[in-house]
């Protein structure tokens, strides 16, 4: 019995030993298409980029690397790696990827602040909902589980339970191998990306889906108005609420990037953009105002900066139009300005 149970053991160690070969071969960021594409772009293209927007499609919408690196007082050449449904858990791969690696020449770096946030049912269904959960970012979640201070107990279990599944399924790399070869097969594929990645949303350009979420927020506001409303409420928090919610973990995490990037002489800062789910305020203020201030942009702010939840701004209720991604780069560039000769 004894001995069938060591060469049980031996084999499936044999087994997850042998199927983590093919992650040797591929980047953190490999089972997500639309960064694939962006990073490939980065990696052949001529021009020598050196600042980079990282989040979901909040800044690929909303930052336009050309008008910062227009009105930027250092020379800057900014590329958006933005994409929609970017969770935050994939954002520190790729924090760690342009901060370790020089290839990317990597000078500034602007990331929507992330949160640990278990993916949805329908997105942990799929290989770009889950590949990235491994060891180290299961043991983050499960340390910042145990410091939250807004999620019940059941949701706490929930997720932990969720988590370990994820990790479990990509430890035996349940429904990830083929996506794993085909992403190597296809890592020296050139793909070429219009205006540094950034998306303008209009009415000329957006495409039928962009359309349809369009004419939802001109037929009806409201929807607007309750995010302006539920963002309004997270800041009007008094301090001891905002003391009494900070997440100690995660601020610790931000804070190790932070350290880590200004070691290697990279200007990181953190960011919050407006109209995000009101939830994703909740959780995330809190730390985020703690953040040193050279560290931190915050254009959600509805006290300060109203104008961003204004239907004149808005493409959709979670979304700026050009006008109001025009408005957002300009004030971010020039708090980056004064940030940086202030230093």
């Amino acid at each position: 019995m004894s001995s069938f149970i060591v060469k049980t053991i031996t084999f499936l160690v044999v087994l997850i030993l042998l199927i983590q070969i093919p992650s040797f071969f591929l980047p953190d960021y490999w089972g997500n298409d639309s960064l694939m594409k962006k990073f490939r772009h980065l990696e052949n293209s001529h021009e020598s980029f050196n600042s980079y927007f990282l989040g979901t499609s909040r800044v690929l919408n909303g930052l336009d690397p050309v008008m910062f690196d227009r009105y930027s007082k250092i020379k800057t050449k900014s590329f958006n790696l933005g994409v929609a449904g970017s969770p935050g858990m994939e954002r520190f791969g790729l924090l760690d990827e342009l901060i370790e690696n020089p290839k990317y020449n990597t000078k500034v770096i602007i990331c929507e602040f992330p949160l640990f946030t278990v993916p949805s049912d329908r997105l942990a269904s799929s290989v770009r909902g889950r590949y990235f959960v491994n060891t180290h970012v299961l043991y983050n979640f499960l340390k910042i589980m145990k410091y939250d201070k807004i999620l019940d107990f059941s949701d706490k279990l929930n997720g932990i339970a969720k988590m370990n599944m994820l990790w479990v399924k990509n430890l035996f790399k349940v429904g990830l191998l083929k996506g794993q070869f085909r992403a190597i097969r296809s890592k020296n594929k050139y793909y070429n990306v219009k205006y540094a990645g950034f998306k303008e949303l209009d009415v000329e350009h957006a495409g039928e889906p962009e359309q349809r979420r369009r004419r939802v927020l001109l037929q009806d506001t409201l929807s607007l108005t309750n995010r302006h409303t539920a963002s309004l409420d997270v800041y009007n928090s008094s301090k001891e609420e905002l003391d009494n919610n900070e997440n100690i973990h995660l601020s610790h995490v931000i804070m190790s990037y932070i350290e880590k990037a200004k070691a290697k002489g990279i200007d990181l800062r953190f960011l919050l953009l407006p109209k995000a789910h009101p939830e994703y305020y909740k959780s995330s203020y809190p730390t985020f105002v703690k953040l040193p201030e050279h560290s931190k942009i915050d254009y959600a702010d509805p006290i300060n900066h109203p104008t961003f939840y204004k239907v004149k701004n808005s493409f959709d209720r979670a979304h700026l139009n050009s006008t109001g991604a025009h408005v957002m780069t300009r004030l971010i560039v020039e708090q980056f300005n004064a940030k940086f000769t202030d230093r």
